[in-house]
């Protein structure tokens, strides 16, 4: 925990997060990034919406290639 601590994650998402309860994080982007992920874990899917927001935020922090998979055509790295 403290080591998320110590890097800028809010104290308050790690302890929701170890409580198993739902995390805020105060940003869009990593709010988009926590909920992709944390659906990724649990249902082995992402919604579509899911989806879409988290590659809308990751695509104005610079991190996204040129084309896009989507949710239902995969990353050739995915295939």
């Amino acid at each position: 925990m403290h080591q998320a601590i110590e890097a800028g994650v809010p104290r308050a998402a790690v302890e929701a997060i170890a409580a198993k309860r739902e995390a805020d994080f105060g940003d869009e982007a990593d709010q988009a990034f926590y909920q992709f992920c944390r659906e990724v874990l649990e249902e082995h899917f992402v919604s579509d919406e899911t989806f879409a927001r988290a590659w809308s935020t990751s695509a104005r922090r610079g991190w996204s290639t040129p084309s896009a998979p989507s949710a239902t055509s995969p990353c050739s790295a995915c295939a």
